[in-house]
Formats: C-alpha cells, structure tokens, sequence
C-alpha cells in the first residue's frame, strides 16, 4: 500500500498552483528521533548539539508539519518555510518520494493575501464544541461555503480566504501582526490565522493520524474574498497588558553621577546603541534584511539585545559610565515587538557575555564625542536607576546630538543647505563645526558601509536560498548508481558530473540535429553545450573528463568514425579505379580521417580544418577540451575582437549558434568551406582567474554562453584495498557511456520538437524569466537571463536524450518519436535555474561587482573548508590574487559574517599583542 496517493499530490499541486499559492513539501509524518534528532549550536562550543526532552531523550528533527522532502538518495532534508518552490520542483519531489516508496505531503505558504483561519482542535472541550463553532460561522457567513475547507487529521479545520485590506486591519499599535483568534471579541482564544509566519499542511497529505480532508471539494479551488477578518467574525486575540518579560541575568553594575558643572556627560545607554537597535525601539524591523525576516520578531529582539550588550561589555571593560539601564530598554523592545509570549525563550538563547561590539575603536570615538560636550535632555545624565528611555522623549523633548544628525541624513542635503544645517546644530550643541561636520561624515560613511554590507550578503543569501536542488534528481538512477564508481574516490558533486556528460552527449550527435522551440518564431537551437569548470589546479579534472568522456569515446564514437571512414575509402578506391580506366570522372582527392575529440592544434586554421572534414565527410559534431582555457576565455570576454580577430577565442564566440563559414578570404591559403558546425567544448578554470576575466559587465556575453559549475575542491579517499565489486562497477560505467555515446554516432541527423504541453511549460518559463530580467537591478542577471531560453531549449532536448538512453539496459536504443515531453523539459527548467543561479553568484562577486561581496565569499569559503579557527592574517594570506584586501577591510567582512549567524569571531592574543580569531559554523552561498 502506497504511503499517499501520489497522483492526487500532483493533480493538487497544478490546481494549487495555478491560484497563486505559494506551496512547499512536507515528510508527513513524525521520523525517529534516534536517527534524525533535532540539533542547535551551542553558542560557547560552535559545535552542534542534540536537543533533548526533560527525560533526556532527543527531540525528533521531522515532526510531520516543518518542509522537508526526500533526496533520491533516501535521506530526508529540511527547507526554509519562507521560501516557496515552482510546480516543476513540487511535482519532482512527488516522484522521487513515489519512487522510494516514502510519504510526502504538501503544504501552502500563507501571505496577507491569502490567509488560512486555523481552528484548532485542542482549544475546545470537545470536538462537537469545535465543530459548533467553525459551522456557526458557515451559517453567519455564508459565502464561507465557497472557499477551500479542509478538515484536519487532528479534527481542526482550515478556512481559506483572501481579505481585502491585506490584513491591515490585524496591526497593533507597534505594526505588528496578530496571529491568535478568537470568534467574540475578547474572548477565548480558538486558533490562528495564519499570514506569513509558517506553513499550513493541506489536503490530500495524509500523516500518521490520518488525512487531510476537503470540506466542500465542490469548491476546493475557490477562495472567497472578504473585506477583513472583522466582517465574518474572526478577531484578534491579544495577551494580557500586565504579563512582564524576565530580563536577562547578569550582574548590574553601579555609575557615578558626573560632578555639578562638569564639562562632560555621561551618554544616555538609548544615545549610544546603533541607528537599527534605535528603528526596534520606534517599532521598525532592521534586523536581517532579506525577503520575510522583518515580520521576525524573534530575530529583532536578538539584534537588539545583541548590540545593546556589545555596548555595555565595551564600556564595563573601559570602567566607562552611562545612563540608563539595559533591562529596561529590553522591555521597552518586548513590548514595542508584542513578543512577550516568547521573550524569555529568546532571551535564554543569547550569550550576554559574548557581545562584542563590530568596530570597538570607532565605538569608542563615538562615546568620547558624545561625552565631551554632547548636551541631553534633563535627566538624561542620571544614575544607574534611571529610567533609560530615549532622551528626546524625556524632559523638553530636544533631539540629542546624534538624533539631530541621523535626522540630517535622512534628509538628504547637500550644497550650502547642509552645511547651514550643520551650522545650526553645532549652535544647538553647543559643539565646535568642524567636530560636528568630523561626526557628520563619520555617521554617513557608517551607514553607507552597513549598507553595502547588508546587500552583498543579502544577494549571496538569496542566491544561496535557491541553490537547493538535489541535482542527483536529474541523473537517471542507473547512471546515477554507475557515477558512484567515481565519487567512491572523488566526491565531484553530481552537477560537476552531469555538465560533462550532457556536453558529452551533445558532441557525440551529428551536425544535423536541432530542437525546434517555437515555429511561429522560427527559433530552433542547435544541441551543443559549453561547460565551464572552475575547479583549482589538482582537483583532478584530466582524470575525470579520461573517465567520462575520452576513454568511452574511443571504443564509441571513434569507431563509429572509422567505420564509416572506412567505407568511404572503399568507395572512394572504386571510383578511381573507374576514372583510370576511363569508365568515370575524376575521383577527387581521398577522404580524410576526421577527429572528434580535439586537445591538440588549437588554433583557428587548425579547428576550420576539422570543421571542413566534419561538413564534407563525417556529418558529425567537434568536442575541443581546453584544460586550461584562461586564455582563450580573455579573448571571448574581448568585445573588440569577438567574431573578427584571428583569435582562437573571438573566433569561437561565434560558432556558438552553429554558424558555418562560405565565401572567399584576402588570404586565400586560409579559405575554408563548410555549410554548418557543431562545437560542443569542455574547458578548464580558475575561479578567480575568471572572476578576473569577465569583470561586472561581461559585454561579449561570455558567461551566458558556458554552463558554469564552480567546485572549489574535491573529497578524495584513498582505499587500500580494490575489490571485484569496485572493479565491476568501473567497468559497468565504462559500458553504459559506450553504449550511449556510441547510439548518438550512429545517428545521421535528428531534429526534436516540444509536445504542445511541454511547450506550454516552456513559454511559461520563458515569461518567468523576461520577468526576473525586468525586476532585476544586476547587469550580470540581467545579462544571463537574457540567453536563457535557448539554453533551456538545449537542455531539454539533451534530458530527453540522456534518459531514453541510460534507462534502456539492453537491446535496441530508441530515441522515442522526436517529441520531448513535460518531465524533459521540467528537468531542464529545473537545471538552468540551479545553473542561472550559481552563475550569477559568481558574476556578483567578480572584479567590479560588488569588492564586499567577493571578499565575504572567500573568506567564508577558506574558513569553512578548514572547519577550525584561523586568524585574521592567516585568512588574509590564504586569499589568491594580485592584490590582497587590508586587514581592516577583512575585519569588516568577518564582522558583518557574524552577525548574520556564519561564523564566530573572537578577540585573541599572539605573541603579546592583540588579535581576532574567526571560525565559520556554516557555508556561504553552497553549490549542490
């Protein structure tokens, strides 16, 4: 017995998605603690450690509600409720969890225009009490009867409805959302409304309890439109004003009041704390700016207590007085965030003690210019038993010295207007101009730098929250379980591996094959691919492209060659003998030998020679494997000479499409004739060396035109021992690239079409991506997704080719009927997206794109694949390049990685002088 009905999971995923919804997958059901425990850093060790309940048994990871899915491995992994996925990912996901037999589910991302009313069972004395309830609202309401209702397995019920007002009407004073509800106002609460801050479970997931029903399956995709929450009965249920938050404990420590008339002042604790811990305290959400994370509260309270303690451990350790207490501006934060119901578990998970300011030295001007003469409100000089509010909110409400400027910023002056402004304020401060104008500039510089920081982490992150496909999904599990022959001593991810053999294949086709896309358009692509592997030196890319490609070949494609080289031969013999004899005309000049595979004479008359004998005798594409390519790559990346200089690389550029070569040249000696040529090309790179190489604009379209696969180092293992199964499984991988590489050879010509529903997919695609061209702000996006339909096309018709070859184990190979299908194309879809994805992720952060970014990534990168601590000096020579970064420069970056959860950073001392130390807790911007 299936675990779920699978086909009603796929046929609900279309309709679901086809409303707008955004969807995830679920493991339905609860996975054994013993094997699969929940884990949590401990913020003093950095390592990970099991969770475990008050008897000490560990806290199971998959509790049957949190996303996950299946990899085609067999091993559960966990997903961001915050991040949805396309049909095409939900409907692979289904198929790899029917294939191992597992239970998988689905599940809708709720947002504030489609929300889900959420009766909880366990909220009522009794289920006839629930049901009371939720059916009483049907009668008050009505038009509740035609919207999605589904019963869950628990005996709760989910309402599906989109509210007019975008859930305004669901903000409490601070702006935030609630999320609990109840049917009377004031009165029991019932469930929640959910809108954003987790998944909903939906029908037909079927967990351990049973299934996830449809009420009305009549209107199981209608969702009904109310103009708020209010007018069919649901409200707000708010906790009690009087519950209070207990602070964290750590020791007070006691200040003195400044002398009567002293010069100085002590700042105000509320003064001191950063412009996004002041934005939490105004009822902002600055913390962690990517897409979702500003409805975190939890994630607001965290930065705000963070950096409020990051400044009282810098004063406690200068014996620096200040005004205010920390406790108390932490429950101002609680109470303006509405997060007293989970305060203290916040709390309890923060290190007081471990704060650290980012740039203790600026911290420290910025006190001693605010304590020399920064003038307050009255009061806001006190004891260590003052209140702590914000100063211009005390006394008669004058704004403070950096108030006044952060205000000035704002603005936006510039010219004489700013610098009257200025003026002004010095006055009001009683400040010298050229102190203000010292701290005026430091304020901009700071906010520019958070700035610059916060988006080149914020593109990584989000490029690295999509970089999630299990590529091995796209491998056919024979050739999968064949690849493992390889990654048995060399872990190469799978889609190192899957780039070489669809360039493979694709070179193994003759030169009449093509996809036809669109005819209306008149837009065919010809199958050929170029892959891009940028790999270090020693990563053994020779042995692997000897396994994959270069051996297989020579007992396939090559004999297919010579075979029919051969046959010409003999023709060619009869036809002389008859034009000696008189009995014919001339029999020309005898054919040539082609080759297939070229890493020798590359050069532009070299490779027009083979094209040449390709287009008159062999009907068959070029394989050029360049194994360090730098070079020719400077070349393509050269827009002046792409497509017009002799240059090997400008010269390939625009073979790209397949173009041929007729017509005479000034040098005859170099006159070439060939109607159409098939170049498929495997080469080699570093990846700083051509991070260098296409820059930030990339004019020739160089990196639109390559697959690019970056693997920054390969797990090699080294048995002692070589068993026959070893031996057998080599040779079995060896056979099925023969037998694969050698059915494309002997094909004369093949030409593809898309099914009208794979076309359908293909347009939509092709929207998709005009639309993320069109919102994108990034040249290097832009500039890739421009290409991406042609790639896609490629891409499809090579799935459609590697499947129907390795799935047939024996007997005749059929390429099916010239169409390609849905799963084809999804699967294309699919890779180009992971593929865009990584590429862009390297544009980003190459020479002349965001400097920050590229920094931040290696120097995670190096951290994290040494897994121990290294110091800032250590880590700033372990970066390759011409010109390394300053030490003050990697210090930022390793700042701005701690604070967004990548690493730990920590004061150290080496002989006899003051350091840091960096250790990564988790990889930035990971490829599959």
């Amino acid at each position: 017995m299936n675990p779920c009905e699978y086909s009603a999971l796929r046929e609900a995923t279309g309709h679901l998605s086809r409303l707008g919804l955004s969807l995830q997958t679920v493991i339905p059901v609860a996975l054994p603690a013993e094997s699969y425990p929940a884990t949590r850093k401990n913020s003093s060790t950095g390592q990970r450690e099991i969770q475990r309940d008050k008897n000490g048994k560990p806290l199971p990871a998959y509790a049957g509600k949190n996303p996950s899915f299946w990899k085609a491995d067999g091993t559960p992994t966990q997903t961001s409720h915050r991040k949805a996925v396309d049909e095409a990912e939900l409907l692979a996901r289904i198929d790899i969890a029917e294939r191992l037999g597992k239970p998988i589910g689905l599940a809708v991302i709720p947002s504030t225009d489609v929300v889900v009313i959420d009766f909880d069972r366990k909220n009522y004395p009794s289920q006839e009490a629930c049901d009371r309830e939720w059916l009483g609202l049907l009668d008050l309401y009505p038009e509740l009867t035609q919207t999605r209702i589904e019963r869950t397995p628990g005996g709760g019920v989910h309402i599906y409805v989109r509210p007019a007002d975008g859930m305004a009407s669901w903000r409490n004073a601070a702006g935030k959302r609630h999320c609990n509800f109840t049917t009377v106002p004031g009165g029991e609460h019932r469930g929640e409304v959910l809108a954003g801050t987790r998944v909903c479970v939906c029908a037909p997931t079927r967990n351990g309890a049973g299934a996830y029903e449809l009420v009305n399956p009549d209107h199981a995709y209608s969702l009904v439109e109310v103009r708020a929450l209010g007018a069919i009965g649901i409200y707000p249920r708010a906790r009690a004003t009087g519950s209070t938050t207990k602070p964290p404990q750590r020791q007070s420590r006691t200040t003195s009041t400044p002398p009567q008339g002293s010069a100085s002042a002590t700042p105000a604790l509320a003064e001191l704390i950063g412009s996004k811990a002041r934005d939490v305290l105004a009822g902002g959400c600055p913390y962690r700016g990517s897409e979702g994370a500003a409805v975190d509260r939890s994630a607001q309270l965290t930065g705000f207590v963070k950096e409020l303690y990051s400044w009282v451990n810098l004063l406690d350790a200068h014996g620096l007085r200040f005004s205010g207490s920390p406790d108390d501006l932490i429950q101002q934060a609680v109470a303006v965030l509405a997060i007293e119901d989970k305060a203290d578990r916040v709390l309890a998970t923060i290190d007081l003690d471990h704060c650290r300011h980012r740039d203790s030295d600026a911290a420290l001007r910025r006190y001693q210019r605010l304590s020399s003469g920064s003038v307050g409100t009255p009061g806001s000089s006190g004891s260590p038993g003052s209140t702590g509010a914000p100063p211009a909110a005390a006394g008669q409400g004058k704004p403070t010295l950096q108030q006044a400027l952060e205000e000035l910023a704002a603005a936006g002056l510039s010219g004489s207007e700013l610098s009257f402004r200025l003026e002004r304020i010095a006055g009001d401060h009683d400040r010298g101009l050229r102190d203000v104008q010292g701290l005026y500039r430091e304020l901009i510089q700071e906010q520019e730098a958070s700035l610059d920081a916060d988006d080149s982490l914020d593109q990584l992150e989000q490029l690295g929250g999509t970089v999630d496909l299990d590529v091995s999904s796209l491998i056919p599990p024979v050739l999968l379980e064949a690849l493992e022959a390889i990654r048995r001593t060399a872990e190469f991810q799978h889609s190192t591996l899957l780039a070489v053999l669809l360039a493979g294949f694709s070179a193994a086709l003759p030169l009449r094959s093509s996809i036809e896309l669109d005819p209306s358009e008149d837009f065919s692509q010809p199958l050929t691919l170029w892959v891009l592997l940028l790999m270090p030196s020693g990563e053994l890319k020779t042995p692997l492209l000897s396994r994959l490609l270069v051996q297989p070949w020579q007992q396939s494609v090559d004999g297919v060659v010579e075979q029919a080289h051969r046959r010409q031969m003999q023709e060619w013999e009869l036809r002389k003998l008859d034009a000696d004899n008189g009995a014919g005309p001339p029999a020309g000049p005898p054919p040539r030998m082609p080759q297939t595979l070229i890493t020798e004479d590359l050069t532009v008359p070299g490779v027009e020679v083979h094209l040449e004998i390709h287009d008159k005798w062999a009907n068959r594409s070029v394989c050029i494997w360049l194994d360090e390519a730098a070079a020719t790559l400077r070349q393509m990346a050269d827009p002046g000479r792409a497509g017009k200089d002799a240059t090997l690389g400008g010269w390939l550029l625009s073979r790209y499409d397949g173009t041929g070569a007729r017509g005479a040249k000034v040098d005859q000696s170099r006159e070439r004739q060939y109607r159409s040529c098939r170049l498929a090309m495997v080469a080699g790179c570093q990846p700083e060396v051509y991070r260098e190489i296409t820059g930030d604009a990339d004019q020739s379209g160089l990196s639109a035109r390559f697959i690019v696969i970056e693997q920054l180092s390969v797990q090699q293992h080294f048995p002692t021992s070589c068993s026959d199964e070893d031996i057998r499984q080599a040779e079995a991988l060896k056979q099925l690239l023969i037998r694969c590489y050698g059915a494309l050879a002997r094909q004369e010509q093949l030409q593809l079409r898309l099914t009208p529903e794979a076309f359908e997919l293909f347009q939509a695609e092709r929207a998709a991506m005009y639309q993320r061209k069109r919102a994108s702000v990034s040249a290097a996006e832009r500039s890739l997704a421009n290409k991406a339909a042609g790639r896609i096309g490629r891409l499809a018709a090579l799935f459609h080719l590697l499947w129907c070859l390795a799935e047939r184990a024996e007997g005749p190979i059929s390429l099916g009927n010239g169409l390609v299908g849905v799963e084809a194309m999804q699967r294309a879809i699919r890779f180009n997206r992971f593929l865009l994805d990584q590429t862009v992720g390297v544009r980003l952060t190459s020479a002349g794109n965001s400097e920050l970014g590229a920094l931040m990534l290696r120097l995670q990168r190096v951290a994290w694949e040494k897994k121990i601590p290294l110091s800032l000096s250590t880590l700033r020579r372990a970066l390759s390049g011409k010109q390394r970064p300053e030490s003050n420069e990697v210090l930022h970056a390793l700042q701005v990685l701690q604070e967004r959860g990548y690493g730990e950073l920590e004061q150290m001392e080496y002989k006899g002088q003051p350091g840091w130390r960096y250790t990564a807790t988790k990889p930035l911007l990971a490829s599959s």
